[in-house]
């Protein structure tokens, strides 16, 4: 009974944003890939799944506020802003992290990190739809093309991000975006099922030449 009891409080717990286990410690890195300066995409994915898990993406974003001082939560709440700025700094190379030593908060940190390193996503994004567009199957088989194709694109719908959805009908700028990225998936698989119908002619016409030579005509 005793265990039952223990095991709702602490379900109960981590649906509180502010909820923090014993085990968690600002002093162990929270992922395994550490940021250089380069990486930034590939780190920033593994943190906030980190966080995610823990039910504390939202002090990245800023929806878990800042209570005001005579609030009883908000010890608390500045216990998990500097585990969260522990977590993210000790994730980081020590050049990168020493220069954020005095930013007061994770989500002043976070902003800051995505206007600083954020921008490097620009060539990432160039170099994915180069692939996408000169993707061949080659000596692949049809299955491992497919999924090629579709962790390439993926990627590029990754880095250029789906805005978050500011109502509960749809009706805001996300539906928007969201069709026009769609309309640039479709563009892109005409473009690719063109290309392929040239390739596929171009090899027929080569065929049939062939074809003729042997036969002497």
């Amino acid at each position: 009974m005793a265990g039952q009891d223990k095991e709702t409080k602490n379900e109960n717990g981590y649906a509180d944003p502010l909820f923090l286990a014993n085990s968690d410690n600002a002093n162990i890195p929270l992922v395994n890939i550490t940021f250089n300066g380069e990486n930034f995409l590939n780190w920033s994915r593994s943190i906030k799944l980190a966080l995610g898990s823990k039910n504390k993406l939202g002090f990245l974003e800023g929806k878990v506020s800042k209570p005001k001082t005579e609030d009883p939560r908000y010890d608390l709440w500045v216990r998990n802003d500097y585990m969260l700025r522990g977590w993210l700094c000790r994730s980081m190379d020590e050049k990168i992290a020493n220069s954020f030593t005095y930013i007061d908060s994770v989500e002043k940190l976070w902003n800051e990190l995505k206007e600083r390193y954020g921008e490097t996503n620009a060539p990432l994004l160039y170099s994915l739809k180069k692939q996408f567009k000169n993707l061949e199957q080659e000596n692949m088989p049809v299955y491992e093309y497919y999924f090629k194709i579709k962790q390439i694109w993926d990627e590029i719908q990754d880095v250029e991000g789906l805005p978050e959805c500011t109502c509960t009908a749809m009706t805001c700028q996300l539906l928007k975006n969201f069709l026009e990225i769609q309309e640039r998936n479709k563009q892109a698989e005409k473009q690719r099922q063109i290309i392929e119908g040239q390739n596929m002619s171009e090899s027929s016409a080569f065929a049939v030449n062939k074809m003729n030579q042997g036969r002497g005509a």
